[in-house]
């Protein structure tokens, strides 16, 4: 699955599986232009 941002400056994939491995999601994190510090503190708001 392709995500991209709304500006359109940014393209991410992202694997349409049951689980991503730690490293595959930090990748995912890095490209989409987050620190995983970010990510998280969105991830907690969003469950």
């Amino acid at each position: 699955m392709a995500l991209a941002s709304l500006d359109g400056k940014r393209r991410v994939i992202v694997p349409r599986h049951d689980e991503i491995k730690p490293g595959t999601l930090l990748s995912i994190i890095e490209q989409a232009g987050l620190t995983k510090d970010a990510f998280t503190e969105f991830w907690d708001q969003v469950l």
